[in-house]
């Protein structure tokens, strides 16, 4: 019989308030902006309606739609107009 390693869940623990009610607060952080910003780059600017409208599907693991370059160039211009926070 083999053994198998348990794969750690990489879905993030939620958080619940005191009254019981989902704590959405990682929403407003930067890190979450820039996450965002670059699923939206990726498949380029197009929200997930006109994504499927013009291509029909969403973008491979490697695959840039967007008007840069590649991805590495597009970090590089957001970063520099979103600064992160200090």
């Amino acid at each position: 019989m083999a053994k198998y390693s348990k794969k750690k869940s990489r879905k993030p623990v939620n958080t619940y308030l005191p009254n019981g009610k989902k704590d959405y607060a990682y929403r407003c952080t930067w890190k979450h902006k820039l996450s965002r910003a670059l699923n939206k780059a990726k498949r380029g600017g197009l929200s997930k309606e006109e994504m499927m409208k013009k291509y029909g599907r969403f973008p491979k693991k490697k695959e840039w739609w967007g008007p840069e370059e590649d991805e590495k160039e597009w970090k590089e211009k957001w970063m520099a107009e979103n600064p992160p926070p200090a």
